[in-house]
This record gives structure tokens, C-alpha cells and sequence, in this order.
């Protein structure tokens, strides 16, 4: 049920072994260079899921057996992501957008090598904020592990609506974000996340889509129920202190792909 498009302006490769490939079918490029590229992917949860299936990991992909793959740098400029998502009771797909993506993936090799598979990424979340990303995925490791940190800079919240208003029966309706910090640590496939926002002014409202109850209740139900959905307007506090801190526990599923235990 997922429908997965994936564009292209160029691509330049430098350094590939062309008698390595045709003695053994192993690939190494030393650079690979990816302009314009763009990835779009529609999730839509109206169609029923199909038959369960067994994921590999990153680890146990490395750990394969067959032709290896070696790719020194990987350089992406230009690029674009979309993902839409879109509910059963829902007539527009959820749209997340990850502009202006700029990224280096460095030392991807398979059979894995000592050095651990490493990630930078820049890009515009919404066509608004600045999020860096940074990641390192241990490939030799005996189990699902890596470690992932970014921040998200300054942007509206109302921006994250054009997803949030399609999933839930409530946007944002003022308010800023000044910063995001996160981190992700998996050992064992145990994901620890802690997120740490900074932001002022913050409220949320009923859509009032769908009808059912948020569509039928009064106004002043719904600027109550408005009020229950943010348990503090601003972070940190009024003094500038009691800065609060996000933390969730997640176990890797092997039905779900890395993408979507990343998601």
C-alpha cells in the first residue's frame, strides 16, 4: 500500500572498479555524486495491509554472503523528500516535506569494515525550519544498533499542520518553535529517544473535520478541549528555567522496515 517514486537530474561516479565488478560482480566507486534528486512516497492506509513479512536489519544485510559493495562517499545535492500519508476517514493525504536536502553517507561497505556507516544531512522540515542530522550505524555490530542526533531550527509551528490537520482532530494554531534537539540511541533493537523543544506561544484548536464529536460540540467545548491538548504554551517557562525533556522507549518490530522504526 505504499507507492515509492524516485527521480533523478544526474548522476556522476568517479573511481569504480570496472574489473572488479566483471570478475566478481562486486561494486566499489569511491565517489558517487547525486544531483536533483527526488524522493516521493505515498502511504495510504485505505488499503488493507498485505501479508506479514520478515525484515532484515542493516547489521544482518552487511552480514550477508554474496557480491560485496563498497562506496566511499556518497554526495547528494539539491534533493527533495515527500511523504504523504493518508487515512481511511480522511480525503486529503498528511504531507511532510524535507527540502533544499543536502547529505554525505560515508564508508557503506558490504561485507562490513571497521568504520561504522556515517550520515550527515542538511535540509529545510516544511520548506521552513533548518534540520541537521547527523548518524553512525555500527554494519559489523551483532545486533540492531546505531545512534542519531539533529536539531531543528526556528519555524511556525502552524507549518507542521499540513500533516497534523489530515491525522488528527486538532492543528496548531499559534506559536513558534525556536529549537529541537533529539537524539536516538538503539542497542539490541531498543530505541531510547529523548526530544527537547523550545518554543513560546504554543496552542492548538479543533479541526472540526469528520463530523462526529469535534464536529458537533460548542464553542465552548471546543476552546476547552483546545486548552486540554497543550499542557504547557511555552518551554522553557516564563523564567527561563524547568526546560522539559521528551523521552520514549521503542522495541524493533521485524515486521516494520528500518524506514518506519525510524518514522
Amino acid at each position: 500500500r505504499d507507492r515509492i517514486r524516485f527521480e533523478l537530474d544526474s548522476l556522476r561516479a568517479r573511481g569504480v572498479a570496472y574489473r572488479d565488478f566483471l570478475a566478481t560482480g562486486a561494486i566499489a566507486v569511491r565517489a558517487l555524486e547525486l544531483d536533483g534528486p527526488r524522493l516521493d512516497v505515498l502511504s495510504d492506509r485505505r488499503i488493507p495491509r498485505g501479508r506479514p513479512s520478515r525484515h532484515r536489519t542493516p547489521q544482518q544485510v552487511a552480514a550477508e554472503r554474496g557480491p560485496g559493495l563498497r562506496l566511499d562517499s556518497l554526495l547528494v545535492a539539491g534533493g527533495t523528500i515527500v511523504y504523504r500519508e493518508r487515512r481511511p476517514e480522511r480525503e486529503r493525504p498528511g504531507r511532510v516535506s524535507f527540502d533544499a536536502v543536502r547529505g554525505t553517507v560515508l564508508d557503506l561497505r558490504v561485507p562490513a569494515g571497521k568504520q561504522p556507516l556515517r550520515i550527515s544531512a542538511r535540509a529545510r522540515l516544511m520548506n521552513q525550519g533548518a534540520l541537521v542530522v547527523e548518524g553512525t550505524v555500527p554494519l559489523d555490530a551483532p545486533d540492531f544498533r546505531y545512534e542519531l542526533s539533529g536539531t531543528l531550527g526556528p519555524m511556525p509551528a502552524a507549518a507542521f499542520n499540513r500533516f497534523l490537520s489530515e491525522h488528527e482532530a486538532f492543528e496548531f494554531g499559534e506559536g513558534s518553535v525556536e529549537e529541537i534537539a533529539f537524539r536516538q540511541t538503539v542497542k539490541a533493537g531498543r530505541a531510547r529517544t529523548t526530544v527537547t523543544p523550545r518554543y513560546h506561544d504554543l496552542s492548538v484548536k479543533p479541526t472540526g473535520d469528520g463530523g462526529g464529536v469535534f464536529g458537533s460540540v460548542k464553542r465552548e467545548v471546543k476552546k476547552f478541549v483546545a486548552n486540554a491538548f497543550v499542557v504547557r504554551s511555552r518551554n522553557p517557562g516564563e523564567d527561563g528555567k524547568e526546560l522539559h525533556t521528551g523521552w520514549t522507549v521503542h522495541r524493533y518490530d521485524p515486521g516494520t522496515t528500518w524506514a518506519q522504526f525510524l518514522w
